[in-house]
């Protein structure tokens, strides 16, 4: 039943933020990717990893994760936004496989994006992704961002390779293995004029934003789409720091907060952040 739920859900989110044949387009390729997954993973155990998402071949470590991918950034259109020009710049912090780097190509094909992952599995999926559709205009980098350089533990679970919840934290990420990956600042790639920031780094968004705003660069940057991982076990809530540096610094913002039911006491939640300048 969550799975038709989940299903229907997505239907009128597609219909909701797409038209006509776009629409259309949409349905079948999402209904194809449903029925994959809930036939041939989940009740055969097929072991899937590599699919065609709108003439591009993409690969992962697994269907779950992949169609999870697509319901939020392709459907629920999570870093959409409109540019004034074709070649757009886009810096990707935390970039996973590269769905989000396939959106953007898919959105600006002109798109000149920095991408920036962490794991060093997941970044040679990513780089995989990349070179296997001859993607242009892309600088990947295989590091953590931070507010320091320097070399940190970056924690995965070992049963869930390419997790989408690999951290900085030990309790985010999982809390026995990690991997010892280099930092680098957000604004060294900051020398020129950003179009848009997407930002998904589990937990250190609140230390970069600092980061941000002490080397001047935050002044560079258009929008930013970011994951705030709000009372994340083991460290305060950074929600109110992060929107007190956008205010502060004249952004206008909108906040995307769903849950069921509206409050849990003490509960880490996932707040999506839309920030553009005024």
């Amino acid at each position: 039943m969550y799975a038709i739920r989940v299903y229907f859900f997505n239907l009128k989110r597609i219909f909701k933020n797409y038209r006509g044949l776009e629409a259309l387009n949409f349905f079948l390729v999402y209904s194809a990717y449903a029925l994959k997954y809930n036939l041939l993973c989940r009740l055969m155990r097929l072991d899937i990893t590599a699919e065609n998402v709108f003439g591009r071949k993409v690969y992962f470590f697994n269907y779950r994760d992949f169609i999870g991918l697509f319901e939020e950034i392709f459907i629920g259109m999570e870093y959409y936004f409109e540019s004034s020009g074709n070649s757009p710049r886009i810096i990707d912090f935390g970039s996973n496989i590269g769905m989000s780097v396939i959106y953007f190509k898919w959105l600006y094909p002109g798109a000149l994006i920095s991408a920036v992952e962490a794991d060093p599995a997941t970044f040679a999926m990513l780089k995989k992704n990349v070179e296997a559709n001859g993607l242009t205009g892309i600088t990947l980098l295989n590091n953590a961002v931070y507010d320091r350089l320097t070399t940190v533990k970056f924690y995965y679970d070992a049963l869930k390779t390419g997790s989408l919840q690999m951290s900085m934290s030990a309790a985010r990420g999982g809390e026995r293995s990690f991997n010892r990956v280099k930092t680098i600042l957000a604004s060294s790639l900051i020398k020129s004029n950003i179009d848009m920031i997407k930002m998904d780094i589990e937990g250190a968004e609140g230390a970069v934003m600092k980061e941000l705003v002490k080397k001047g660069a935050l002044k560079r940057i258009s929008r930013i789409a970011m994951e705030v991982h709000h009372n994340m076990e083991g460290s305060p809530g950074i929600l109110s720091g992060i929107l007190g540096i956008f205010t502060k610094n004249k952004f206008k913002f909108q906040i995307f907060a769903p849950n069921n039911p509206p409050y849990f006491e003490r509960k880490f939640q996932d707040v999506m952040v839309y920030a553009e300048k005024k």
